[in-house]
């Protein structure tokens, strides 16, 4: 999927989650910020997406290290950063655990899929083309499920 998808769906997972917990407003905005940031951290494998060609040396992860939707594109090596990550803020802790895991999810329904199990070898994937129409769709869907999450958060409606 494309970062503007990944974006939409943490954005609407966060309004989803964020009436039900007891947090400061500083806590939310660091959830928020973090799944924001997580949500794009899974291809950092490829020298195309959004991180790696805003921070440099970023882009020669995918280019010579790691292969795209492999190891970061797998729940097991999320949940081990994100515990590390907790021993220092929970709260990004958090984010980081929720952005990456709604990124593998999403591109799980992809035709390309991912390597969500790994060290297993297993691909997920499904019947979505990214950049397509559908996927357009998709993003249309969540922007417009947002508004409203956030109209209700807003207006009590």
């Amino acid at each position: 999927m494309l970062a503007k998808n990944h974006f939409a769906i943490a954005l609407f997972a966060f309004l989803l989650v964020t009436p039900s917990l007891q947090w400061s407003f500083g806590s939310k905005t660091l959830l928020l910020v973090s799944m924001m940031f997580a949500s794009l951290l899974p291809d950092l494998d490829t020298p195309n997406s959004l991180l790696s060609r805003k921070i440099f040396p970023l882009n020669y992860l995918g280019k010579f290290f790691l292969k795209h939707r492999g190891i970061l594109h797998s729940f097991l090596f999320w949940i081990a950063i994100s515990a590390i990550v907790w021993k220092f803020n929970y709260v990004i802790s958090a984010g980081l655990l929720l952005g990456t895991f709604l990124h593998i999810v999403a591109d799980s329904i992809t035709e390309e899929g991912t390597q969500a199990f790994w060290p297993f070898s297993w691909r997920v994937s499904g019947p979505i083309k990214t950049g397509s129409f559908v996927e357009t769709v998709i993003f249309i869907i969540f922007l417009l499920g947002s508004g409203s999450l956030l109209g209700r958060i807003l207006f009590n409606f």
